[in-house]
């Protein structure tokens, strides 16, 4: 029942290979496609009431249109709610003051006529564009010239709200923030994926084998599209990014999901997730609790080795086999000055029995 897909980038990027799979799956959403994307602040929006996996047009987005985005929505449509037409295909999009809107939703809500629109009006007759024309009134009546924390959790709130009458997924942007919502029962699915640049501006995931950390942007993706790791939104989430960057997270995972890209902030984490836990923690334990990849994890806590904050609690275990499952590791009780992973790699771990506390 439909799927979608988004990008948020530092920069102009191009997708094709993540789009290329994505319109490969419209063998199973085959009453149309669209992709729309902002190019010097106008909308570019291409769609049809045809499997994507079937059309010319595709084939020369993929390869021409799309060579360079920076923020991008995608949809593949199984028809639940409104004829198979061009005016029912998503994404929609709206004039609102001086923003133009771009919207695609995946699911069904029950009861849309009951919610009153006074400006904005369907020309499909989708439940999805009712409640675009709905989403927009409601933000245009707030007011907002700037987004602020607090506009982001009203409009939190107003989609949870209208989550209740039925199935939710959506993902939305006026040309400078992407919003991305997943339904509070879980429906479908909703995820993301790190990614980073080539030397070509190709976009691609950031993979247990990346060197690099940085972050250059999220794919968000109803269902993963390749094999590298991805991350589900919780249920009923709001995640609002910006350039690349997550700007808001409705359930307070911002540290969360950057510190998978900061160094600083992941080896805060790794520090946290020891000290929150009454006896030392195995090397497999922090790999599943921690936001990052297992090589960005074990990178961050190879440097806090390299930095004395972190000691080998296992009798007999040198350091050289830091990074098996089975090593466990307690704080140091009074770090020392960082030292050179030649040095790590000469000694056992000295006073190996000593003790820590935890953090309440």
């Amino acid at each position: 029942m439909c799927e979608l897909f988004a990008l948020s980038s530092a920069k102009d990027g191009k997708v094709s290979d993540y789009l290329m799979s994505f319109f490969l799956r419209s063998q199973y959403n085959p009453h149309g496609w669209g992709v729309g994307f902002y190019a010097h602040h106008d909308i570019v929006l291409h769609k049809e009431p045809v499997p994507a996996y079937m059309s010319y047009s595709t084939r020369q987005l993929l390869y021409e249109d799309t060579k360079s985005v920076q923020t991008l929505i995608a949809h593949i449509r199984d028809a639940t709610v409104g004829s198979v037409s061009y005016g029912n295909t998503h994404p929609f999009s709206r004039k609102s003051g001086e923003q133009t809107w771009l919207f695609a939703h995946n699911g069904t809500i029950a009861g849309y006529r009951e919610l009153a629109l006074h400006r904005h009006f369907p020309e499909g007759t989708t439940d999805s564009e009712y409640i675009f024309c709905y989403i927009l009134e409601a933000i245009e009546d707030r007011g907002i010239e700037t987004w602020t924390e607090d506009d982001f959790n009203w409009l939190w709130k107003l989609l949870y709200r209208l989550n209740d009458r039925g199935k939710l997924n959506l993902v939305m942007s006026n040309g400078e923030l992407l919003f991305a919502y997943f339904d509070k029962r879980g429906y479908k699915g909703l995820c993301f994926q790190p990614i980073q640049f080539t030397s070509h501006d190709d976009v691609e995931p950031v993979s247990e084998e990346s060197e690099r950390t940085e972050i250059a942007g999220y794919i968000i993706v109803s269902l993963p599209v390749n094999d590298v790791q991805w991350f589900p939104f919780a249920f009923g989430e709001l995640i609002v990014f910006r350039e690349g960057r997550v700007v808001f997270a409705s359930h307070h995972r911002l540290e969360t999901i950057h510190s998978f890209f900061s160094p600083a902030e992941l080896h805060s984490s790794v520090l946290h997730i020891i000290e929150t836990t009454p006896e030392p923690v195995s090397l497999k334990d922090i790999l599943n609790r921690s936001p990052a990849s297992r090589a960005q994890t074990k990178r961050a806590i190879f440097d806090l080795i390299c930095q004395r904050k972190l000691n080998i609690a296992n009798e007999g275990l040198h350091m050289k086999s830091w990074s098996y499952d089975h090593a466990r590791f307690i704080l140091s009780a009074k770090p020392g000055a960082p030292h050179s992973p030649s040095s790590v790699y000469s000694h056992p771990i000295s006073d190996r029995n000593r003790k820590f506390s935890t953090r309440k």
